[in-house]
C-alpha cells in the first residue's frame, strides 16, 4: 500500500522527471522497512511512530514516545467524553476534549488543581501525558504525596466502563515511583518503557530495568518511562492485576 501511495505521488509530479520515478521510488521502496523500523517503536504489541514534532524538547524526551500513545488512546475514543489532565495533547493535534491544566493560559483550558476540579460530569477516557509527578513539586508548597491523591480523584471522575491512562516519567518523583511499586497501586495494568540511545529510541521493558533508571542520566529527561491503566468496574478495580510489576 505504501508503495502504491508512494509511486502515485511521483507520477503525479512531473518535476521529479524519470529519474525520481526509475531510481529515486525503487531505491526508497527497498529502503521503507529499515526506516519504518528506525522511525518507529513497539509496545504492548503495537507498531507506533515516534512523534518528531517542534514543539518544546519534544524529540529530545519522552514525549517522542508519550504522545504517539495517547493519541491512539484518543483516537479509538472518539466523540465520547475525554478529561485529559495536563494540556500537552492539543500541542500535537486538534482537540475538542474537556482539559485542566493548574498553570497553562490556553483556549478553552480550565485552570484549576485537578484535585479542585469536581463536576457533574463523568468521562470514558481520562488520560494525562508527563504532568502527574509535577503535581505536589513544582508549587511553593512541597507535597510529593498530593500526586498519589490526584491519581485517586481522577478515578473518581470515570463513568461505569471508563478507561484512564496515565504516562509517568520515572525518578522525578520519588514518593510517586514507590507508589506506583506498591501493592496499593490503583492501576489494573502497568508497563514500562526505556530509553536505551542518545537518539532517543525506546524500548519495551521489565519493571525491574525501569525501576532503577535515573532520571536525566545518562540521557536528559526521562530515561524510563511508567504507563498506567485502570478500567471501572474491571475484575482487578480495587486490587492489584496481572501486570509487569515486580514484588517490592
Amino acid at each position: 500500500m505504501f508503495e502504491t501511495r508512494l509511486k502515485q505521488r511521483i507520477l503525479a509530479s512531473p518535476s521529479l522527471g524519470p529519474f525520481a520515478c526509475n531510481v529515486l521510488y525503487p531505491a526508497y521502496a527497498r529502503l521503507y522497512p529499515f526506516l519504518h523500523l528506525m522511525w518507529s517503536f513497539e509496545f504492548d504489541g503495537r507498531r507506533y511512530r515516534y512523534m518528531f514534532h517542534p514543539y518544546g524538547a519534544t524529540i529530545r524526551a519522552e514525549r517522542i514516545v508519550e504522545v504517539p500513545i495517547l493519541r491512539e488512546e484518543l483516537m479509538r475514543q472518539g466523540s465520547r467524553r475525554v478529561l485529559e489532565v495536563g494540556n500537552v495533547m492539543s500541542h500535537y493535534m486538534p482537540c475538542t476534549h474537556t482539559v485542566v491544566d493548574k498553570y497553562e493560559q490556553s483556549p478553552g483550558c480550565i485552570n484549576l488543581d485537578i484535585l479542585n476540579f469536581f463536576t457533574e460530569s463523568v468521562y470514558d477516557l481520562i488520560f494525562s501525558i508527563s504532568t502527574v509527578e509535577h503535581i505536589g513539586l513544582d508549587g511553593r508548597e512541597q507535597s510529593p504525596e498530593k500526586s498519589v491523591l490526584a491519581l485517586q480523584h481522577m478515578r473518581t471522575l470515570l463513568a461505569p466502563g471508563g478507561r484512564m491512562v496515565v504516562t509517568v516519567p520515572l525518578g522525578y518523583n520519588p514518593a510517586l515511583d514507590r507508589y506506583l511499586f506498591s501493592d496499593g497501586c490503583l492501576f489494573d495494568r502497568l508497563k514500562f518503557m526505556r530509553r536505551v540511545s542518545k537518539r532517543n529510541t525506546w524500548v519495551e521493558t521489565e519493571a525491574s530495568a525501569a525501576r532503577t533508571a535515573p532520571y536525566g542520566k545518562p540521557y536528559p529527561f526521562a530515561n524510563a518511562l511508567a504507563i498506567g491503566y485502570f478500567a471501572t468496574g474491571s475484575s482487578a478495580d480495587g486490587r492489584r492485576g496481572a501486570d509487569d510489576r515486580e514484588d517490592p
